[in-house]
C-alpha cells in the first residue's frame, strides 16, 4: 500500500520514471549508490515496480468482471421477474378457488424482497408446478 495523496496509478507512474531516470542517468546512479541503491537492486525495484503493474493490470480486469457480472445478473433478475410475475398472476386467476393448489404455489402474500428468499419462492413456484400434471394443465388453459 502506499501512502500518498497521489492515486495509485499516478503513483506508480512518478516510480517507473524515478527508476528509469536513476538507471539511464549516470549522475543519479552514482548519487543513489551511495544510499545503497545500486544498479542491480534499481534493476530488482524495476522488476517489482512491472509486477505491481502487472498485478495491479489482473485486479482491474477482475473487477471490470465482476462489474459486467453484476449487469448481467440484474438483466437476467428483471427479465425472470417480469416472467415469474406474469405467471404468478395467471396462476392466481386459474387456482383462485383451489386453496391447495395455491397455499401449496404460495400464490397469496407478499413477494420475497432479499434476493436469496425470492429466488427461493421463484422456484419452490416452479418446482411445484411442473410437478403436477393437472396444475400444468389448468394453467395451459390460460395460456
Amino acid at each position: 500500500m502506499h501512502f500518498s495523496k497521489l492515486s495509485f496509478d499516478e503513483y506508480m507512474s512518478r516510480v517507473a520514471s524515478l527508476v528509469r531516470a536513476s538507471l539511464s542517468n549516470s549522475a543519479i546512479s552514482a548519487a543513489t549508490a551511495k544510499f545503497g541503491f545500486n544498479e542491480a537492486r534499481l534493476k530488482k525495484g524495476e522488476k517489482l515496480l512491472a509486477a505491481v503493474s502487472e498485478a495491479s493490470e489482473k485486479q482491474e480486469d477482475v473487477i471490470q468482471q465482476k462489474v459486467m457480472a453484476h449487469r448481467q445478473r440484474k438483466k437476467l433478475h428483471a427479465a425472470l421477474r417480469k416472467s415469474y410475475m406474469k405467471h404468478l398472476q395467471i396462476a392466481r386467476i386459474a387456482f383462485d378457488k383451489d386453496a391447495i393448489s395455491s397455499k401449496a404455489l404460495q400464490l397469496t402474500g407478499p413477494r420475497a424482497v432479499n434476493l436469496d428468499a425470492w429466488i427461493d419462492q421463484v422456484a419452490l413456484f416452479a418446482n411445484r408446478l411442473l410437478a403436477k400434471e393437472e396444475w400444468l394443465a389448468k394453467l395451459s388453459e390460460f395460456g
